[in-house]
Order: C-alpha cells, then sequence, then structure tokens
C-alpha cells in the first residue's frame, strides 16, 4: 500500500496479520501429508511473526 500524500510505502497491522494468518493456515493444511514441508517452514513462520512485531515496535516509535 502506498500513501498518496508522500508516495511512500505503508505496511499496515491489517497486512501482517493478513500474512501471518495465511502462512499459518498453509502450514496447517500440508500437515497430514508432508511432515517436512510444515517444519522446515516453522523457522519462516517464527521470522515473519518476529518481523511483524519489530516492524509494529519501529512504527510505535516513530508515531
Amino acid at each position: 500500500m502506498v500513501d498518496p500524500e508522500t508516495g511512500q510505502k505503508v505496511v499496515s497491522l491489517a497486512h501482517l496479520r493478513e500474512k501471518r494468518e495465511s502462512d499459518r493456515v498453509a502450514l496447517y493444511a500440508i500437515y497430514p501429508y508432508n511432515l517436512l514441508i510444515t517444519y522446515a517452514n516453522l523457522p519462516y513462520l517464527a521470522w515473519v511473526s518476529f518481523a511483524s512485531v519489530f516492524q509494529l515496535t519501529i512504527t510505535y516509535l516513530n508515531w
């Protein structure tokens, strides 16, 4: 999403939540069929969660 006034890219809380939720649903759907794929993606899920909190913290501190 781009801010119309400044032209800068804006990351919204809803977008971050939607991304995390869709990743979690995908892993849940794959889990019964291929455990290796699920376990291989757990570090990615942890990173996305950390990055979301980190981004929100930076946004809050710059507010």
